[in-house]
């Protein structure tokens, strides 16, 4: 195999994890090293682990699974994540920017009842154009959130602080310093919370690096995501008709090279009965170096019954015809 085949098939093979496209990846030497997905480290892991579990804490009608369409691995082993435009609630037809729910969820503030909201120590360092950049406090680390082409960052962040100040409340994400609020949160308020994501940032980073599995290798057309302690939780709704192959998923998730590292704990699976039609696959991954943490995936069957006209809601929010042909065919 020629050099010029063998890096055409290592780009293809990222692209199907990560969404890269050719442009972003032909300046990367070290593409075809040992480890073609490198890891975040340190605070960049947790930073990415905290975001993705933010940001991803609901499910709507999304173009893309979970909201983001795809993730850019810079040179310096920094982020940018690729966002949705917008997104729909389960009832009703009104499309809310994908942006604002960013900013509502990430940004550190205290609410009006007193709860802590966003990601503790984060704070936002730069807006420009269509990109958002954010890091954690006396560090390098970055993630860059970039949006669709006129989407004005500024004026969420400006609703939040206004609808903030209105309860007698103010956001935390210029503060110069850790806030109390803060420190007390992940010291007092969830300090077996604070542990827990901490364990678990090499698969909440990890995850969000190989994000474009969710669509390139599976047939869900609605995703799902939960988080306890311990375990992160995949659901996966796919029409009964539609094929699942689960296998082809866990394995390029499992796959030494290019995965996690991971193996299957344990498995329920119903493909082996035909009449089954609404049995639902459940498996556990862990990792096989014994790092704490279990990855559940659910693979759950849903029936014809379309009250919720699943895929006109999703067109509407801007999902690709050839996706939607794959999982939700006329």
């Amino acid at each position: 195999m020629s050099n010029l085949d063998r890096y055409g098939t290592l780009f293809r093979t990222r692209s199907l994890y990560t969404g890269e496209i050719y442009r972003d990846l032909r300046s990367y030497a070290d593409v075809g090293s040992t480890h073609p997905i490198p890891a975040a480290v340190g605070g960049q892991q947790w930073l990415e682990s905290e975001l993705f579990r933010r940001i991803t804490d609901f499910g709507e009608w999304l173009a893309h699974p979970l909201g983001i369409a795809r993730v850019r691995i810079n040179p310096d082993n920094t982020l940018m994540v690729y966002a949705d435009d917008y997104y729909r609630l389960l009832l009703g037809d009104t499309k809310y920017a994908f942006a604002e729910h960013v900013v509502r969820s990430c940004s550190p503030h205290m609410c009006e009842d007193g709860e802590f909201r966003g990601v503790p120590g984060l704070r936002i360092v730069g807006i420009k154009g269509r990109d958002l950049t954010v890091s954690l406090l006396n560090s390098d680390c970055r993630v860059v959130l970039r949006a669709s082409a006129g989407t004005r960052w500024s004026s969420h962040i400006a609703a939040l602080e206004a609808d903030l100040t209105h309860d007698g409340m103010q956001g935390m994400w210029k503060e110069p310093t850790r806030t109390e609020q803060e420190r007390r949160f992940e010291s007092e308020t969830a300090p077996r919370v604070s542990v827990h994501r901490r364990e678990l940032a090499w698969l909440g980073s990890g995850l969000l690096r190989r994000i474009a599995l969710l669509q390139t290798s599976n047939n869900a057309y609605s995703t799902k995501r939960w988080v306890t302690a311990g375990t992160w939780f995949f659901e996966f709704d796919r029409r009964f008709d539609v094929p699942v192959d689960h296998d082809t998923f866990i394995s390029r998730l499992c796959d030494p090279r290019w995965g996690l590292g991971l193996q299957v704990k344990d498995a329920m699976c119903m493909c082996a009965y035909a009449e089954a039609k609404w049995g639902d696959c459940v498996l556990d991954l862990e990792r096989a170096d014994g790092s704490p943490g279990v990855l559940q995936l659910r693979f759950c069957r849903r029936g014809r019954d379309d009250r919720w006209n699943r895929r006109g809601s999703l067109e509407a929010v801007g999902a690709e015809e050839q996706w939607l042909d794959r999982v939700l065919p006329k």
